[in-house]
């Protein structure tokens, strides 16, 4: 096998990095750019285990309830390169992978508060006590989603993404696939410079299929399938689940 897996605010929050209420320890901004890279390793139902690198530029966008992806997932020596576009409000999610589209529901909620009902761990810093990071711990248990638990640090004072340790199951598949990811934040930019980069969707992921067209569409192949598959394990913290997808691919002249 090939592996290759929101909340709008009030106008007064727009402008603000830290956003924090009696609910929550504090809120990250409600725009921005983020880098994340994740290391993965995963044990497949054959019992083979798989380590996966993915390095992944994202725009989180709170406000308008949206979120876009483009990721370089490393697995086997093979690079796969996939973009991901979630509208909330529409309750859409597109999965690219080169001119093949996978069009599915949005579920779930994007995280951007770290709530009060988890742990505070500590605080630690990075150099010469030069950034302050505060670590929490919570469970996680989405169903169709993941379960396991969860270790989140964020800057402290301004609550930006720092890094994520899960360690659980992906339990899309059946049986769940024991997972282990951990994932660092670097280059954050306050704001979304260029929205239409990250959330315009490609016309052929648009194309509405009649009975003609669905003759001439060619399914996805079984490597993609794979992806797929595994890129919805990837993002199980940070998108939504999704439920088998509808192919979508341009229509022959």
């Amino acid at each position: 096998m090939n592996p290759c897996s929101v909340v709008r605010l009030v106008a007064l929050l727009a402008a603000t990095v830290l956003v924090a209420d009696a609910d929550n320890y504090c809120c990250t901004a409600p725009q921005f750019v983020i880098r994340a890279d994740q290391l993965q390793g995963i044990k497949l139902p054959s019992g083979q285990g798989l380590a996966q690198l993915n390095l992944v530029d994202i725009a989180f966008d709170f406000t308008n309830e949206r979120l876009g992806e483009e990721i370089d997932s490393y697995s086997l020596g093979r690079l796969t390169k996939i973009k991901v576009i979630i509208d909330k409000k529409k309750n859409v999610m597109y999965t690219i992978i080169g001119q093949n589209c996978t069009k599915t529901e949005a579920r779930g909620e994007f995280m951007q508060c770290i709530p009060k009902t988890a742990h505070f761990d500590g605080s630690s810093y990075l150099g010469d006590n030069e950034l302050t990071l505060d670590t929490f711990s919570f469970p996680v248990d989405e169903p169709k989603v993941v379960s396991g638990n969860v270790s989140m640090s964020v800057t402290h004072g301004n609550c930006i993404f720092a890094g994520t340790l899960l360690v659980g199951e992906a339990t899309q598949t059946e049986p769940p696939i024991p997972l282990v990811s951990s994932t660092s934040f670097v280059n954050f930019k306050r704001g979304i410079a260029d929205p239409s980069r990250w959330f315009d969707v490609p016309s052929f992921c648009q194309q509405k299929k009649s009975t003609r067209a669905r003759r001439s569409v060619r399914s996805v192949s079984d490597d993609h399938k794979d992806v797929m598959k595994l890129v919805s394990i990837f993002n199980t913290m940070m998108l939504p689940d999704v439920e088998p997808a509808k192919v979508l691919k341009p229509q022959k002249p």
